[in-house]
């Protein structure tokens, strides 16, 4: 470089950040991007929205909504229950719902399996054939996917007016419900390919009701799950919301208005470990509008803290329902993979963001180096 004062010339080596501090420089304004988003989703975003969406009124009318739902199902004899705590408890009540199909055909009259009341060899007990007949009229619908099944197995006797499991499959099925380690392994077999053929065949059952709709005291299902999948949209909405206000306002605050405040456009991670992000066309602290563009750019890489935001609210799995979030996620993920191919493979060790504001980062001890051999006193 040239000293005007020596009228000589000196050669800097500059080293830029090693792979691993490039690496871990990102890491660590990501985690502080994370967790103040984190704080500001759950101590502000979430209860101002809470109020915004009316969700305590919405949720109210939801809840009661999805329970008008399990009624209907009730009320036409599809769906059962046993005792108050498995009511409107879905999981467990086609648990229920599918044993009792089974004991229709297990078991014999007179038989009573304790602590399960609704078990037993009665008409109700059999759902889909009381829905296909005697709800839907479609007694046919109903006897060709027990007979498409059947062709593989054998374990029905199936007439114009009536089904039942041969003698060999009834016994293994009552050995269910009366001693199941007694059960042969061809018996656990059947019952697994029974279950399998019920869970399938009660699914066809709601698409049903989805298309042609179901009544009970006048009440339309499909009219109540409008209300339920319209809250269910507008919460994830409100995830949206609360959760991208946390992002933009963490992400302004830790790349724009800390490298604003501070004397060499420095973030958090760079304060820490010493850095210093200078122009790769001129070896100069980057200007204040570069740091902006840095902001635009972090706003964009750092979007996969965006979809776990919301998992003090919901379940990790429901997070892979919320479309934006996770589109949010893939793009932010594609930009990482790209970063992590041009530090390994770049010469400057240069992330993506990097590259696009011809920037790079090196120690304090470099920076000091260019500016004594500017001569600058240092």
């Amino acid at each position: 470089m040239n000293n005007e004062e020596e009228n000589k010339s000196q050669t800097v080596d500059i080293c830029p950040l090693g792979k691993g501090k490039r690496m871990l420089a990102f890491l660590a304004d990501f985690f502080i991007n994370f967790i103040l988003t984190f704080v500001l989703f759950n101590a502000a975003a979430m209860p101002l929205t809470n109020l915004a969406f009316g969700a305590t009124a919405r949720q109210a009318r939801s809840d009661s909504a999805a329970r008008a739902q399990f009624d209907i199902l009730y009320g036409n004899k599809l769906m059962f229950y046993e005792t108050d705590d498995d009511k409107y408890y879905y999981t467990k009540d086609v648990e229920i719902t599918l044993n009792s199909y089974l004991s229709y055909y297990g078991l014999n009259d007179e038989d009573v399996i304790e602590g399960h009341p609704q078990y037993g060899h009665k008409a109700e007990n059999e759902v889909l054939l009381h829905f296909y007949k005697d709800i839907r009229n479609k007694y046919d619908t109903y006897k060709t996917s027990l007979t498409n099944f059947d062709k593989d197995h054998g374990y029905f006797v199936i007439t114009d007016d009536s089904i039942a499991l041969n003698a060999t499959i009834k016994n293994e099925i009552r050995l269910s419900f009366i001693s199941p380690s007694d059960m042969s392994e061809s018996g656990k077999k059947a019952l697994g390919y029974l279950q399998d053929y019920f869970i399938n065949a009660y699914a066809d059952l709601f698409n049903d009701i989805l298309k042609n709709d179901l009544t009970y005291n006048a009440i339309s299902y499909l009219s109540q799950k409008k209300i339920v999948d319209e809250s269910e949209n507008k919460f994830q909405i409100q995830l949206i919301v609360a959760a991208a206000t946390s992002y933009f306002i963490s992400s302004l605050v830790i790349y724009l208005v800390v490298p604003l405040l501070s004397k060499d456009n420095k973030t958090f991670a760079m304060m820490m470990m010493r850095t210093e992000r200078i122009g790769t066309n001129n070896l100069f602290f980057i200007r204040k509008s570069e740091s902006a563009l840095l902001f635009v750019y972090s706003i964009v890489f750092n979007l996969p803290l965006l979809f776990f935001m919301p998992m003090t609210q919901v379940d990790f799995s429901y997070l892979f329902n919320i479309t934006p979030l996770l589109s949010m996620l893939t793009i932010g993920f594609i930009s990482w993979v790209i970063s992590f191919f041009m530090i390994i493979f770049s010469s400057f060790n240069q992330t993506l963001s990097d590259k696009l504001s011809r920037s790079v980062l090196i120690s304090e001890s470099d920076l000091d180096a260019i500016y004594r051999a500017k001569g600058y006193n240092v």
